[in-house]
């Protein structure tokens, strides 16, 4: 269950355990899922850091020449 997803007090209550003190006695046979979670967590966390990278880099936008401000720009209606 713990490998679907469930959580601890979920997976415990549905095998009947009263307390999740119980049931976390046996989460260690999950350890697996530990280093899932963490290189999930690890990809995450570079790409928003890449992310972060490309828009610090990223040229600022200009006006075509010849045009100064937003009010410059010819009026379409």
């Amino acid at each position: 269950m713990a490998a679907s997803g469930a959580s601890l007090h979920e997976a415990g209550r549905r095998v009947g355990h009263r307390s999740v003190v119980t049931t976390n006695r046996y989460a260690h046979l999950f350890d697996e899922r530990d280093a899932e979670i963490a290189e999930a967590v690890d990809r995450l966390a570079r790409e928003a850091a890449e992310s972060r990278s490309r828009a610090r880099n990223a040229r600022p936008l200009r006006a075509p020449s010849g045009i100064a401000s937003v009010t410059d720009l010819p009026h379409r209606p």
